[in-house]
């Protein structure tokens, strides 16, 4: 999975199991209102994830970064012009 291996290349100091799980959760179809899930995705892509996870047996938080924006050349654009989707109209 493309995203997974960048986000781990983007976040070396996560642990792989934390950057699996928050991939599938990114991955997952959101429902409700759109405008609103826009917002919490654009704060995601801008700020971050704020994740928990043990290091040296201590629970400790991090923030996994979506995107390099320091260092452009590290990120990863797939760019499509048509995508469909399966599943339920909503």
């Amino acid at each position: 999975m493309v995203l997974f291996e960048k986000l781990r290349g983007l976040n070396p100091d996560i642990p792989e199991d934390v950057i699996r799980q928050t991939t599938d959760e990114l991955c997952r179809n959101s429902h409700g209102d759109q405008l609103e899930n826009n917002y919490h995705c654009y704060q995601k892509i801008r700020n971050g994830i704020k994740v928990k996870f043990k290091k040296d047996g201590h629970e400790t938080q991090g923030l996994l970064r979506l995107i390099d924006f320091n260092n452009p050349e590290r990120n990863s654009f797939i760019v499509a012009s048509q995508m469909w989707i399966r599943g339920e109209v909503h």
